[in-house]
């Protein structure tokens, strides 16, 4: 499945737990037929054709784009900005240059190739898990998670080198 996955912090209970309300952004229809409750029509092409009451509401979110291009994933990018309860942008500082400690964004998960990882830390703040990934499928590109907080239960972090 690829699309945007995420979680909501109100509303419909699903297997998510914890009374977490699931949006399912997915170009597939299919999946409005299996997930009604929680599809959500998602072309990435149109990265802020998102429903006004999803945006700046969701707190946590899972993106598995389905091309491994970085137009592809700066366009789930934008849309997870606008869909962030704390998008990064909102976090950014004010701009006069004074380091301080960023406040916390909407943690963060993606999904893609190893290959992509200075672009994910550059671009999205990021960052490699050691966990891996596995497919019952023949699936022969090698992926990789990245997340913009540290999970012990993930691994924590992979220290990459730099390009």
């Amino acid at each position: 499945m690829n699309g945007i996955k995420l979680l909501k912090s109100d509303g419909w209970t699903c297997g998510a737990g914890g009374g977490a309300t699931v949006y399912i952004f997915e170009y597939d229809r299919r999946f409005d037929q299996a997930y009604p409750e929680s599809f959500v029509y998602y072309d990435f092409n149109e990265p802020l054709a998102v429903p006004d009451d999803l945006r700046g509401s969701v707190d946590y979110i899972l993106m598995d784009p389905p091309y491994l291009n970085p137009e592809c994933i700066g366009k789930f990018l934008e849309t997870a900005d606008v869909i962030a309860r704390r998008p990064r942008a909102a976090v950014a500082g004010d701009g006069d240059g004074k380091e301080e400690a960023a406040p916390p964004v909407t943690p963060m998960m993606f999904i893609t190739s190893p290959l992509n990882h200075a672009y994910l830390r550059e671009n999205m703040g990021l960052r490699r898990t050691p966990y891996q990934l596995a497919f019952k499928s023949k699936f022969a590109t090698p992926m990789s998670l990245y997340t913009n907080y540290p999970s012990d239960a993930l691994g924590g972090w992979v220290e990459e080198e730099e390009d």
